[in-house]
């Protein structure tokens, strides 16, 4: 038998076993990597909208009229938006974007000057749930009155009472959800779809999280 020959398989053999451990290691590190800039990412887009509510709580808050300072944010004024945030072009053609790299928008909501939004656009069927799942109920700055996910809107109950909401809340106690109103707080079986339920949040990169402040 020729030792040379049955040396050299070994080497091969173990060269490739070395290989494979290797390879284990390497994609054991890149999801450790990768799972700890997802939770990176999720904590500043948090952060974000916290510190843009509150910049705009307190740029009115001698008169309780979100509409200049929404117009201000539009405009990329940008001693209101936090430098977190991305910001290109000025004027009407300002557009912000958020941690994972979609579109902010804010706004007046429902015509009421009292209340305005924060949406992020462009969010993925995950980022669309966890950040939907936050418990955004005491703003350090602002009270949340609804978060609207895609078409569906959920509501804490104690507003809706005294938004002309009552009606629509007004359903059986075991059910989270009638049409497309919902009460608050979310539900990850209903954000995601789980048993019988539609998800909320869909596959893609198109779903939209919008969360209304007092």
């Amino acid at each position: 038998m020729d030792t040379r020959k049955t040396q050299t398989g070994r080497s091969m053999i173990e060269m490739m076993g070395y290989l494979m451990v290797a390879m284990g290691i390497i994609i054991a590190v890149g999801r450790i990597v990768s799972s700890a800039f997802d939770t990176h990412k999720y904590s500043v887009a948090s952060l974000q909208l916290t510190e843009l509510v509150g910049t705009m709580v307190r740029s009115s808050a001698i008169d309780v009229d979100y509409t200049e300072v929404v117009n201000k944010v539009k405009e990329g004024k940008r001693e209101l938006i936090p430098n977190s945030f991305r910001v290109v072009g000025s004027g009407s053609s300002t557009k912000i974007y958020h941690a994972f790299g979609g579109t902010t928008e804010v706004g007046i909501f429902d015509d009421n000057p009292e209340r305005f939004f924060v949406r992020y656009n462009n969010l993925s069927k995950k980022q669309c749930v966890e950040l939907a799942l936050k418990d955004w109920h005491r703003n350090q700055y602002a009270d949340l009155f609804a978060v609207a996910v895609g078409t569906w809107t959920w509501y804490w109950q104690t507003y809706g009472s005294g938004d002309n909401l009552s009606s629509a809340l007004n359903f059986s106690s075991n059910e989270t959800c009638s049409g497309k109103v919902c009460r608050l707080p979310t539900t990850r079986a209903k954000l995601t779809g789980v048993g019988d339920n539609d998800g909320q949040c869909t596959d893609g990169r198109n779903n939209t999280v919008t969360w209304v402040f007092n």
